[in-house]
């Protein structure tokens, strides 16, 4: 799931969006426009009990229904493992290079760890 708009596109960097497009037109990735997520961006913000600042990111999940995570952010890792905001179904996260194995197997295509 992706969106080339609002601050999710601000974070992305070119070649991600270029690459993200091409998944898009291959039938690999499901494009999400912002305005199925903002106002709940914005509602997630104005709760003020976020760790990270990424409402953003937890609104396109809640939005598009993709309980998949890879990040690094512990921030971001806590808020998608808290029910209030990631539920029905709760959320998987892909953290580190050791999980890059299970990404190729998806329709992410992230790429393979170092040997």
């Amino acid at each position: 799931m992706y969106s080339t708009e609002g601050d999710f596109a601000r974070e992305l960097g070119r070649k991600a969006k270029i690459k993200l497009q091409a998944y898009f037109r291959a039938g690999r990735a499901k494009f999400v426009p912002a305005t199925a997520f903002d106002r709940d961006s914005r509602n997630l913000q104005a709760r003020g009990d976020l760790r990270s600042n990424d409402p953003h990111i937890l609104a396109l999940a809640r939005a598009s229904g993709a309980r998949l995570l890879y990040t690094g952010d512990q921030d971001l890792i806590a808020d998608f493992k808290d029910k209030r905001f990631i539920n029905n179904p709760r959320g998987k996260i892909y953290s580190g290079v050791a999980n890059a194995d299970l990404l190729t197997k998806s329709a992410c295509g992230a790429p393979k760890a170092a040997s």
